[in-house]
């Protein structure tokens, strides 16, 4: 099944997200202690507030010929400071995992990343989950040795082990 990358917007993806991230509700029960929210694909398409003022929003995914969503990868640029990018969440979903698909997604946007001139990209993984660990760490991504609470809008909080890839320089 041949898929094709596109970059997901707000004001036309949330209803195709929302049925790719209910798919992949697993992964929201680890992270923030409950199913998929109703509202989760539009929520994923929209700044969080708390990000920095001058953090910009990308989402991409991998698209089948039908326009279903398999994988998605939602990165700040910008953020948490000018040339870094964070990449906030990569989903796949359960039926396709271990198939190379969020590898593919990792290497578009370390691309892109470089393209802007980035230096580094960053993200946190749940203590709980060392098969993602292992995923980022064969992603070339290393653990920076800082591990934070992260609160998720349900209440629910998570322990995240930071991890960064710097970016060659061309």
């Amino acid at each position: 099944m041949p898929l094709t990358l596109v970059e997901l917007r707000a004001d036309r993806d949330a209803v195709r997200l929302q049925r790719l991230l209910e798919r992949c509700s697993d992964c929201y029960e680890l992270h923030e202690g409950w199913s998929t929210p109703a509202d989760a694909g539009e929520y994923e398409l929209t700044v969080d507030p708390k990000a920095p003022v001058n953090a910009e929003l990308l989402v991409f995914a991998l698209e089948e010929s039908d326009g279903t969503l398999d994988a998605v990868a939602q990165i700040f640029a910008n953020a948490p400071e000018p040339g870094t990018w964070w990449i906030g969440l990569l989903v796949v979903a359960p039926e396709l995992r271990s198939r190379g698909l969020g590898l593919e997604l990792v290497r578009h946007t370390l691309k892109v990343a470089a393209d802007a001139d980035v230096r580094t990209v960053m993200l946190a993984v749940s203590l709980r989950n060392p098969r993602g660990q292992r995923f980022w760490e064969n992603a070339g991504f290393r653990d920076t040795g800082k591990v934070y609470d992260v609160t998720a809008r349900s209440g629910h909080v998570d322990q995240g082990r930071i991890m960064a890839r710097e970016l060659d320089r061309q």
